[in-house]
């Protein structure tokens, strides 16, 4: 999802590109099924676009907990269960 710098450490990357690193080795394969809880915290506007392509472009099944109420939206037509009613 963000270019990061090879010889970067993990323990120096920020809490974003630490996300971001994650969420592009979960994307590497095609896995039955993907939990991700709260896949948009530390992401900005532009990454939480991509992960939302990267998402609907997947073979993988998806178990996704969000509070964040614009990301639930791009998935509309998937089967969401909202504890919150």
């Amino acid at each position: 999802l963000k270019k990061i710098d090879a010889e970067a450490r993990y323990e120096t990357l920020s809490g974003g590109q630490k996300s971001s690193l994650l969420l592009d080795l979960v994307f590497d394969d095609a896995v039955d099924l993907v939990v991700l809880d709260e896949p948009t915290t530390g992401l900005d506007a532009k990454l939480v676009a991509n992960l939302i392509k990267k998402i609907k472009g997947s073979p993988s099944r998806f178990l996704i907990i969000s509070h964040d109420a614009n990301f639930r939206v791009a998935f509309a037509e998937a089967e969401v269960i909202d504890f919150n009613d």
